[in-house]
């Protein structure tokens, strides 16, 4: 079994479930998912930091395509506020 994130749309971090393959992975986590959205976005079996992470328990903070943790924080409405 390996650990797999799936993400579902209107959220940014995953439900982590860990499964044998893609269908199981994403059934786990509809089962386990408390709100967001219903739609799957993506699923992806979490490899170095995001399994070391999710196997202590901790958030996985990369996005549904491996961008950085922070990359749709981005504002775009001119420098932040004080």
């Amino acid at each position: 079994m390996s650990i797999w994130g799936v993400y579902f749309s209107g959220r940014r971090t995953p439900v982590v479930v860990s499964a044998t393959g893609r269908t199981e992975a994403i059934s786990k986590a509809r089962k386990s998912k408390r709100r967001g959205g219903e739609a799957v976005s993506s699923a992806r079996t979490l490899k170095g930091l995001d399994a070391r992470n999710a196997r202590a328990g901790k958030w996985v903070r990369t996005g549904p395509n491996g961008e950085k943790p922070g990359k749709s924080n981005l504002r775009g409405y001119g420098p932040k506020p004080k």
